[in-house]
C-alpha cells in the first residue's frame, strides 16, 4: 500500500522525478586551488627554463642555502634587538628578512611540487606505455589466431 502511495505521489509530481544537481562548494574550491598550484608550477618551470629535474633539485639546494643564511642573519638581529640600546631600524630589517625567507620558502614549495608532478607524470606515462604494449601484443596474438 505504501509503495502504491509513493507511485501516485511520483506521478502527481509531489515527489521529485530527478534529483537537481547540487554544486559542491568545497569540491570546487579544492579543484580551483589545485588549478592555481598547477599553474604556478608550470609558470615556475617555464620562467626558469629548467632542462631537467636535476636542475630543479640543484636550484632547490641553492634556495635552502639562501634560506639558512637569511635565517642566521635574522637570528643575529633578534639577538641584537634584546639589548636595551638596540636601534629601532633592526625591527624593520628583521621584518624584511622574514618576508624574503617566506618568499624563498614559497618558491621552494612550488619547486618541490613541480618535481613531484614531473615524477608522477613520468610514472604514469611509463604505465601507459606498458599497458599499450600489452594491448598491442594481445591484439597481435588474437589476429594471428584468427588468421589460422
Amino acid at each position: 500500500m505504501h509503495r502504491l502511495y509513493l507511485c501516485y505521489c511520483y506521478q502527481l509530481g509531489i515527489l521529485p522525478k530527478k534529483q537537481q544537481p547540487r554544486i559542491n562548494r568545497p569540491e570546487l574550491e579544492r579543484i580551483w586551488k589545485d588549478t592555481e598550484r598547477i599553474l604556478a608550477e608550470h609558470a615556475f618551470v617555464h620562467d626558469h627554463k629548467f632542462p631537467s629535474v636535476q636542475a630543479i633539485e640543484d636550484y632547490r639546494k641553492g634556495l635552502s642555502q639562501q634560506i639558512e643564511t637569511l635565517a642566521v642573519q635574522r637570528a643575529e638581529i633578534a639577538k641584537q634587538m634584546r639589548r636595551k640600546d638596540a636601534p629601532p631600524e633592526l625591527a624593520d630589517h628583521r621584518a624584511v628578512l622574514t618576508c624574503k625567507i617566506a618568499e624563498l620558502r614559497k618558491e621552494d614549495k612550488i619547486a618541490e611540487g613541480a618535481i613531484k608532478r614531473i615524477q608522477r607524470t613520468r610514472e604514469s606515462n611509463r604505465i601507459d606505455r606498458e599497458n599499450q604494449e600489452q594491448h598491442t601484443n594481445h591484439t597481435r596474438r588474437r589476429d594471428r589466431s584468427r588468421q589460422r
